[in-house]
């Protein structure tokens, strides 16, 4: 089996861990190297057939969505619990967010009240009693700490990150170009490539599509 496609490889390794049933399954990135109708099978049986505990790595957002049932996120050094699918996390995360930032907003803005106060009044005959009363309420309030940037992420606040590439110089075509390829490993082996064509220029776009061990990583190398 090492001759196979990591995508065959991958749904060795998954069929062994699924056939041992175990009480705890980890699966980092499992769907990584599969192809979509397999993607779309290990939905199917995780959602219906899977009695026992899963806990997935995953960036596939679809995946998460319609696999899990309790999110949980790592960010800070902290880990944080949600009920329900990957959707559910994002609109629910979003919220604690904007309460994270109308509570430090508010806290601030009483602050800066008494604040305020107390630098009109303090030297006032009259009122340096009140202020006084101000100036201790705000000694006893504890340290206000604006949100972290890792808290505000995807709330448009925080810092971003830019990538700027230079145009690069025109090239003279062909660019890439195949003309009746035909590729196999092994004399007599299996035929991996038949007959492919490519003409690659400065502007294309290409996406590769096929079924695990259809030769997508072959004709890129």
């Amino acid at each position: 089996t090492n001759k196979f496609s990591g995508g065959w490889r991958m749904r060795l390794s998954l069929a062994r861990a699924l056939f041992c049933r175990p009480d705890l399954l980890l699966a980092d990135e499992v769907t990584n190297y599969l192809d979509f109708p397999a993607v779309v099978w290990l939905e199917s049986y995780f959602t219906k057939s899977w009695n026992a505990t899963l806990l997935v790595v995953s960036h596939d957002r679809a995946f998460l969505d319609t696999v899990a049932t309790d999110i949980l996120h790592l960010h800070g050094g902290q880990l944080d619990a949600y009920r329900g699918g990957f959707h559910y996390f994002v609109e629910t995360r979003k919220e604690r967010q904007r309460n994270i930032q109308r509570e430090y907003e508010s806290q601030l803005q009483y602050r800066q009240h008494l604040q305020a106060f107390i630098d009109r009044w303090r030297y006032n005959a009259k009122r340096a009693p009140q202020a006084q009363s101000k100036i201790k309420i705000l000694e006893k309030l504890p340290p206000l700490v604006p949100p972290s940037d890792e808290d505000m992420k995807g709330l448009g606040t925080g810092d971003s990150v830019y990538f700027k590439f230079p145009q690069p110089e025109k090239l003279s075509p062909p660019i890439l170009q195949m003309d009746t390829v035909t590729f196999a490993y092994e004399n007599g082996g299996r035929t991996i490539l038949r007959n492919v064509s490519i003409d690659i220029q400065m502007d294309s776009k290409i996406a590769v599509v096929g079924p695990n061990g259809a030769g997508k990583s072959t004709l890129v190398y």
